[in-house]
């Protein structure tokens, strides 16, 4: 018998392994042969959480001015949730599974698989790449692979809207030249697709100088156009601070596609599903997309939402910083680049303050407007404390250039977990407090028991949506 049948189950002398744990297997030899019954005899037994194998995730890229994106996550056998990090938010940022591009460079995304009953934590990792100009509205990731004297690569498949024009991302440097199928659904001019009517297209490129991608045997992927859904506009949004919550009206659409949405400035206004929260004075843009249907194409729809009064500072138009000249210095005053905020999290790698462009040369120094959450560190912060906060970054005079200072807006969210093993949901908070909803009732953090059937926790910090998982228990 077993001491505990959510770890593991006996029947006859067979064990059946059920989840992680620990059990105590009870053996008792029956009475026979003018023998009595056996006093009880123990073992014990240990589950552990198994790894699962996750699919493939390939490297992406992207131009500095593409709009937000949303990370696909691998295949992986665990229910558990994902979350995802940045090696460079200079580079790019991730909230939630939404990654914004700050700017041209090259960053890692890792993507952290949680723990799930009888699966163990799991992670991998993409390249991102942003160039400096855009490529046009190439519709996802290029897989890397490739070179033009060895064994051929893959290029991913891409999905453009009638009437839309995209530029191909190469999937290796060099001089390429691309033809269609039929052009009577999609042509290409060089290297640019121009989708004609609804159908699916084979592009053939061939590679010039390439042993490899020649016109015997080119790279092939397939292009499919989609039909444009005819798509209303947002209502722009202007709220004092302190307004409440609200719903967002998608406007009419002849597609059924579901809507997602994403905030340039979540310290300005933050989304949690399809719901606004209001938070300090300022704008931030709003990015709307309708995914795509099996019949209509993806579409992109932007309106501002902004929020009147006295917030955390005078931040943030967009969910920028502001920038304020030193009095005391004499000189110039620096060209700047954009100020854009920090999403970090508690528990993850040390991210890379975003300071702009500047015309002059001066070193920066960075100090926490809360000091309490955390270290900064070589440009770098590292938190230990949720909070909504700022980073004053000081360039110190060089040259004909006066000193000047910014301040950083830093969003810092609390990390997370929640662990289902059996019928018990353990529930842990890192760095503050969140607001958490099992079943749409508050709960706090600690062990849980619950009842077979579907059990959507949720957790959120000032608004902003941290953790999200659909647990299931049989």
């Amino acid at each position: 018998v077993s001491s505990d049948t959510a770890v593991a189950t006996v029947a006859g002398n067979t064990v059946h392994i059920v989840g992680p744990g620990s059990a105590t297997i009870t053996a008792v030899q029956a009475a026979a042969g003018g023998y009595g019954t056996s006093a009880p005899v123990t073992t014990t037994i240990s589950v552990t959480a198994a790894m699962p194998t996750l699919g493939t995730w390939p490297a992406l890229t992207k131009a500095s001015t593409d709009p937000d994106f949303t990370l696909t996550p691998p295949t992986s056998p665990s229910a558990g949730t994902w979350s995802y990090v940045s090696s460079d938010t200079a580079v790019a940022t991730v909230a939630g599974n939404t990654v914004h591009i700050v700017g041209p460079g090259s960053a890692t995304i890792t993507a952290t698989q949680a723990a799930n009953w009888m699966w163990a934590q799991a992670q991998v990792s993409a390249t991102l790449t942003v160039s400096g100009t855009a490529t046009g509205g190439s519709t996802g990731s290029t897989q890397s692979g490739g070179t033009t004297t060895g064994t051929p690569g893959a290029h991913a498949p891409m999905a453009i809207g009638v009437g839309d024009t995209v530029a191909i991302a190469d999937l290796i440097p060099g001089i390429w030249m691309y033809t269609s199928s039929n052009p009577a659904v999609a042509t290409v001019l060089g290297t640019t697709l121009t989708g004609m009517k609804a159908g699916t297209v084979t592009i053939s490129g061939v590679l010039a100088g390439s042993t490899v991608y020649t016109k015997a045997n080119p790279l092939t992927f397939t292009a499919k156009v989609q039909t444009r859904a005819t798509v209303g506009n947002f209502a722009n949004i202007t709220v004092k601070v302190g307004a409440k919550a609200r719903a967002i009206t998608a406007p009419a659409s002849t597609s059924p596609g579901a809507w997602t949405y994403s905030s340039s400035a979540p310290t300005v206004a933050s989304i949690s599903g399809g719901t606004l929260t209001f938070h300090a004075a300022g704008k931030a843009t709003i990015t709307a997309v309708q995914a795509a249907t099996a019949t209509f194409a993806a579409t992109r729809r932007v309106f501002t939402v902004t929020v009147n009064g006295t917030g955390t500072s005078d931040a943030a138009t967009a969910g920028l910083g502001t920038v304020t000249p030193l009095p005391a210095s004499k000189g110039t005053k620096p060209k700047l680049g954009t100020v854009r905020a920090m999403i970090v999290h508690v528990g993850a790698a040390a991210a890379r303050i975003p300071v702009p462009t500047s015309s002059s040369k001066g070193a920066w120094a960075f100090a926490l407007a809360k000091k309490s959450i955390g270290t900064i560190s070589a440009g770098r912060l590292t938190v230990t404390h949720a909070a909504i906060t700022e980073i004053i970054a000081t360039q110190k005079a060089s040259g004909k250039f006066a000193a000047v200072k910014v301040r950083i807006p830093v969003t810092a969210l609390p990390k997370v977990t929640a662990l289902l093993i059996g019928r018990t949901l353990t529930i842990t908070v890192q760095g503050g407090a969140a607001k958490m909803t099992l079943d749409g009732k508050t709960v706090k953090p600690g062990s849980i028991t619950v009842k077979p059937g579907a059990h959507p926790f949720r957790a959120k910090y000032q608004g902003i949506l941290v953790y999200t998982h659909d647990f299931h228990v049989a």
